[in-house]
């Protein structure tokens, strides 16, 4: 499915959604809840892929930082 197709199911912009894809914005709440209905998932589904990557983005961050750089597993 294209963006295209997913933006017009979940009624987001394509902007928005194009976004999502390209990792330049997280999912919301709200966000989930539509992509859920349109995927036949659930809102949590996408609501622990967020979180996930939150938090790998976030232990990128700090490995990078030398000051926690042996803290972070």
């Amino acid at each position: 499915m294209s963006v295209y197709e997913l933006a017009k199911r979940t009624q987001v912009t394509r902007l928005r959604m194009n976004d999502i894809v390209l990792r330049r914005r997280s999912v919301t709440a709200e966000t989930a809840i539509r992509l859920s209905l349109v995927l036949r998932t659930t809102p949590e589904f996408w609501m622990t892929l967020q979180a996930a990557y939150d938090l790998e983005e976030a232990r990128r961050m700090l490995r990078r930082s030398s000051n926690v750089r042996t803290a972070v597993a």
